[in-house]
């Protein structure tokens, strides 16, 4: 489609917006079916803007967090990928990726707080194949339709099935912060923060650590949470067999030892030691299991 134009669509339902997760701001919304027919019969007096987002700041996804109400924009520079600061010599491991279906990117919007941003499964793919394309990490991120919620205690950004991934010199929008962020006095500002404390981990309880797990949508996060041993519990396997790559626990195929992470059907297993431990904090209690190197 073309900006400007005028078009005809034939087969389509209307309805109203939801009241929940809203991407846009018009209170009804027209879809395609499989059956839409849309051609085009010229052009018209109205010129429609090219690209359209909804910024955010930090305080207001702050505002915005765990209401499930309107999806916003996201435009900033980016600090880490994966905890990794950006360098000429940063590739992103796709094994991992892959297999995580998971970005993980601290962000920032000219001097405001850092946040994290998790980039999910198609649109980390999205992020993948331009970041490869570029030739070189980007400075610039603009993800669209971001779900604000508070992870540990805090603020996270998370993407959704209709978030979109742009880079650099994609969009104007992204050209207009990049030529904020080159010029000197503004860089100076943008990389004030200490990139120790961006990588903090969340500190969470028990509790928390237990709410997040039941939630539906919950998926791999990290926290830091302080507990007491209570006991190590015994009788249980004090060991696990693991990929002797990644380290993670192997599968058994029909004659081979398998790896998911790595996505081998063929891998040489090693023996890796699994501690479990029955801990507590002043409300709750859990089992944390200790593998690899922490369990020795």
């Amino acid at each position: 489609m073309v900006a400007g134009s005028i078009y005809r669509l034939i087969n389509f339902y209307g309805s109203k917006s939801k009241t929940v997760y809203r991407v846009a701001e018009p209170d009804v919304v027209i879809a395609f079916s499989w059956n839409s027919i849309l051609t085009v019969c010229g052009n018209g007096p109205v010129q429609f803007p090219v690209d359209r987002f909804r910024f955010y700041g930090y305080e207001d996804f702050e505002a915005a967090c765990d209401l499930k109400g309107d999806l916003h924009d996201f435009l900033g520079h980016i600090k880490l990928v994966n905890e990794l600061p950006l360098s000429d010599s940063l590739v992103l491991d796709e094994v991992e990726i892959v297999s995580s279906k998971r970005i993980l990117v601290h962000v920032q919007t000219q001097d405001g707080p850092v946040m994290k941003l998790y980039v999910w499964d198609k649109a980390a793919t999205e992020f993948c194949e331009k970041f490869k394309a570029l030739g070189k990490p980007p400075t610039v991120i603009l993800v669209t339709t971001l779900n604000p919620k508070r992870v540990g205690g805090a603020l996270t950004l998370s993407s959704l099935s209709s978030s979109r991934v742009f880079f650099d010199m994609d969009v104007e929008a992204t050209r207009e912060y990049l030529a904020w962020y080159v010029y000197e006095s503004n860089m100076d500002v943008a990389n004030r923060v200490n990139a120790e404390i961006v990588t903090k981990a969340e500190t969470a309880t028990i509790g928390d650590l237990l709410s997040y797990m039941k939630q539906q949508e919950a998926k791999v996060a990290w926290f830091e949470c302080s507990a007491t041993i209570d006991d190590v519990v015994s009788g249980s396997a004090w060991y696990y067999i693991a990929c002797g790559g990644c380290k993670t626990k192997a599968t058994k195929g029909p004659t081979t030892l398998m790896c998911k992470k790595c996505g081998k059907t063929e891998i040489d297993g090693a023996a890796e030691y699994l501690t479990k431990l029955s801990v507590y904090d002043k409300n709750d209690h859990a089992s944390f299991v200790l593998l690899g190197d922490a369990g020795v």
